[in-house]
């Protein structure tokens, strides 16, 4: 019964020890991403996101947003604000998200000890 219970943490520390690296390799990638060949793509990204956030407040702060069919402005109901206002924090939550992975250490346990 005991090696049953010994058995399954080694498949829960392996299950930690495979989240770990990945999250390690995921990071890395955000930081190359950001410091390295894709630097105009991920300013880009950035800029993207914050003039996304921003228009999309905009709208809902002043209940009105461009029409689909032509150069008139058309009054928007509260459902949209409400949609329009979630956008804008989705895109938070995505920026949040990159800038919390360019701060992770991504060496691995054993350079840390080091």
């Amino acid at each position: 019964m005991l090696d049953m219970f010994k058995k399954g943490d080694s498949d829960g520390q392996k299950l930690r020890d495979e989240g770990a690296k990945k999250r390690r390799v995921v990071a890395a990638q955000w930081q190359n991403f950001e410091r390295g060949v894709g630097k105009v793509a991920y300013d880009d990204l950035m800029d993207y996101i914050d003039s996304q956030r921003e228009m999309y407040r905009k709208y809902a702060e002043e209940r009105m947003m461009p029409s689909p069919k032509g150069n008139d402005m058309v009054s928007i109901d509260n459902e949209t604000v409400a949609a329009l206002l979630q956008n804008s924090r989705g895109l938070s939550i995505v920026k949040v998200y990159i800038n919390n992975q360019l701060e992770v250490d991504v060496s691995t346990p054993e350079q840390q000890t080091k």
